[in-house]
Parts: structure tokens; C-alpha cells; sequence
């Protein structure tokens, strides 16, 4: 228990350092790396979000999400890239 909290506890301290970090960012680099660091990890939660939605789902839905998942894949790079 006490090793999980000291993890814990140093993620939460980490993550304030980054975001103190990116609120004063001045330069491109700064900027990009706090772009870059807020996009890891949105998409670690996102994907957590999707995997949970995943094993929660009955085989018809999880079979719609997949496709869905894998259409939205598909746009994504389409236009986004």
C-alpha cells in the first residue's frame, strides 16, 4: 500500500512540475514538448477509455465500436495527416 501512494504521489508531483513548466513555456521547444506531453497523454486516457468501453460492450456492440473505431482511423489519417 505505502509503495502504491509513494507512486502516486510522485506521478501527481510530476505532473505539476509539467504543468507549471507549460504555463510559463516561452520558446517553440518548450511549447512543443507541453503540446506533445498533453497529447500522450490524452491519448493514454483515451485509449484506457476505449479499452474499458470495449470489454464492457456485448459482442454485437463491441463489434460496432470496432468498426466505428476503425473508420474514425481511417478519417483521422485521411485528413489529418
Amino acid at each position: 500500500m505505502k509503495q502504491i501512494f509513494l507512486t502516486c504521489a510522485a506521478l501527481w508531483f510530476s505532473s505539476q512540475a509539467l504543468a507549471d513548466e507549460c504555463a510559463s513555456a516561452s520558446t517553440q521547444l518548450e511549447m512543443n514538448r507541453c503540446a506533445a506531453a498533453q497529447y500522450q497523454a490524452a491519448d493514454k486516457k483515451l485509449n484506457e477509455t476505449y479499452q474499458s468501453a470495449i470489454k464492457r460492450a456485448q459482442p454485437p456492440q463491441r463489434e460496432l465500436l470496432q468498426k466505428a473505431q476503425v473508420a474514425w482511423i481511417a478519417l483521422r489519417d485521411a485528413d489529418c495527416a
